[in-house]
């Protein structure tokens, strides 16, 4: 910008000498500002403006979906990572650098509770589909006929009162548990191998061979199913354990932000975040299998 006013002005007056004040100006900005404290500060500071409008967005796009619970947890999450910043002292690089590495784990929090959303959903849904035998769920039926005669009888009571009925908050979804995802997939597993065994028995009997390619097909797709079921519910796991994972951490840092050298505490942010780059990496290596998962959870 001083650059095109120095030669505007130069055009405007046909004298020269702004533009070479301009280009002296410039060379000297060049050689010495790019090395000044308050120059790195700067981009370190638009560094840290971008980063935070970035996971601002991410925020508001994934965390009003992923339900109450999760959504309380990344609230402590931030506000744990405030009490951390509320430590950090301008003279101490290697803070910023904590801070950096926990707005990044931040975000693969937020990530992370997309995927375990939607490979749950791919989970339950498949379970709904599967019949009364996969889709079952004992534990929350058995609490549920405990319950309903109690509360009819209360209602029965509320309305020979003349009572409204009290205002009930909606139901907060709740995910299946990893016992629970387990159990889905070895039944739905089983299921996937039992009609794959009885595919093989027709095919062997079959004589046309149009009708064989047909049911060789059905066969490779089931398989494919089996696979998939089982990677989603080795990666829920997987996922639930890395979202403790970024907690725990956050924990650790904020107990011993002071306690500890800083070699150590960046060294214990660095092992999570080779963790959750793993993570990152298996996640995208399915990415064929999101697009099925989406395309069935639609």
């Amino acid at each position: 910008m001083g650059l095109a006013a120095t030669a505007a002005v130069s055009l405007a007056t046909l004298n020269p000498v702004p533009l070479l004040i301009g280009l002296v100006a410039e060379a000297g900005y060049l050689l010495f500002v790019p090395d000044t404290p308050w120059y790195r500060r700067r981009l370190a500071e638009r560094a840290r403006e971008q980063e935070s409008r970035k996971r601002e967005e991410l925020k508001n796009r994934i965390l009003p979906y992923v339900g109450p619970a999760m959504q309380r947890r990344y609230a402590r999450l931030e506000a744990t990572r405030a009490q951390i910043a509320a430590q950090a002292a301008d003279d101490q690089e290697w803070f910023a650098q904590v801070l950096h590495k926990l707005d990044y784990l931040i975000e693969k929090f937020l990530l992370f509770a997309d995927k375990q959303r939607q490979f749950d959903a791919y989970i339950q849904t498949v379970m709904a589909g599967a019949g009364p035998t996969v889709a079952r769920a004992p534990a929350r039926a058995e609490a549920e006929a405990r319950v309903e005669p109690g509360r009819d009888r209360r209602k029965r009571e509320r309305a020979s009162r003349g009572e409204a009925p009290p205002v009930v908050a909606a139901a907060e979804p709740e995910r299946l548990s990893d016992e629970s995802v387990q159990e889905a997939v070895a039944e739905l597993e089983a299921r996937y191998e039992r009609e794959i065994t009885e595919l093989t028995r027709e095919i062997e009997k079959e004589q046309d061979p149009n009708t064989t390619a047909v049911i060789e097909k059905r066969a490779d797709v089931i398989r494919r199913r089996k696979e998939f079921v089982g990677r989603m519910g080795s990666i829920l796991t997987n996922l639930n354990h890395q979202l403790g994972l970024v907690e725990d951490t956050f924990g650790l840092i904020s107990d011993e932000i002071r306690a500890r050298s800083p070699e150590q505490i960046l060294a214990d942010i660095e092992d999570v975040v080779y963790q959750t780059n793993s993570m990152t990496q298996v996640l995208d290596e399915l990415a064929t299998y999101e697009q099925m998962a989406a395309r069935l959870t639609a």
